[in-house]
């Protein structure tokens, strides 16, 4: 708060959830009624010291649609600690076609998700996606751009609703396995040799430049390093597009 009292300065917190289960398994996913149970216990918590909720690594759908109600049930809480209210962003990992884990293409997904928020009156910030190959996100970035709807849908202010921003964070990971689980690796999933910062940075030129990603990042792998390479060539590229680690 001190901080963003600085005109210089505008930092915001955020308040991850993330899978409840595994990474990357959307047939490990919790039953609906416990994951929103869960997610909401998770919003109770973080409430009154953050500034937006991001919904991270979301597998599938169903997934991100728990966090969804579980916003929507938190701030009709009478007891709520806040009186403001906390906009929700979004993340989806993907596989190595550039669908979500669960096959699902990303423009089914997104019309859904922009529905159900719209449905429950949940302020959703940004959709975004993450940890997952840099040509998984352009796969992925390219399917939603040539959907012209879809688009036009996450641009338009409606109900005194801001437009929806698109984000992208990648992993410097090697393809993960479908059925990896965290409970029985050996070791940590090996890195990637040729995803430095200057390769990453040409990965999210082509973001920003073809398929107006506007929040930019880095998910397992990334280093400060790629951070501040994004930050130095593209904010002085641009001032619509946001780099943070």
């Amino acid at each position: 708060n001190n901080n963003n009292n600085n005109n210089n300065c505008c930092c915001m917190v955020l308040g991850s959830l993330g899978p409840l289960v595994e990474s990357y398994r959307p047939d490990k996913i919790l039953p609906h009624k416990e994951g929103v149970q869960v997610y909401q216990s998770m919003l109770q918590a973080m409430e009154p010291h953050v500034d937006i909720y991001l919904a991270e690594t979301m597998s599938c759908y169903q997934e991100s649609l728990q966090a969804v109600e579980a916003c929507a049930k938190q701030q009709q809480q009478p007891s709520s600690s806040s009186s403001r209210s906390i906009p929700l962003m979004v993340s989806y990992t993907l596989n190595s076609n550039g669908e979500l884990r669960d096959g699902e293409q990303v423009t089914s997904c997104f019309r859904q998700l922009l529905e159900a928020t719209q449905q429950q009156n949940v302020q959703l910030l940004a959709i975004l996606l993450n940890c997952a190959e840099p040509e998984s996100i352009t796969m992925a970035l390219k399917q939603l751009h040539a959907d012209s709807e879809l688009m036009e849908m996450m641009n338009i202010q409606q109900k005194g609703r801001r437009r929806v921003l698109l984000g992208a964070y990648a992993n410097r990971l090697t393809p993960v396995a479908k059925d990896w689980e965290l409970s029985s690796s050996d070791g940590p999933q090996p890195m990637r040799s040729d995803l430095g910062p200057k390769d990453y940075l040409s990965y999210a030129q082509q973001w920003t430049n073809q398929y107006h990603v506007q929040l930019l990042g880095g998910c397992c792998g990334i280093t400060p390093k790629h951070i501040a390479l994004l930050h130095k060539e593209l904010s002085s590229s641009s001032s619509s597009t946001t780099t943070s680690p």
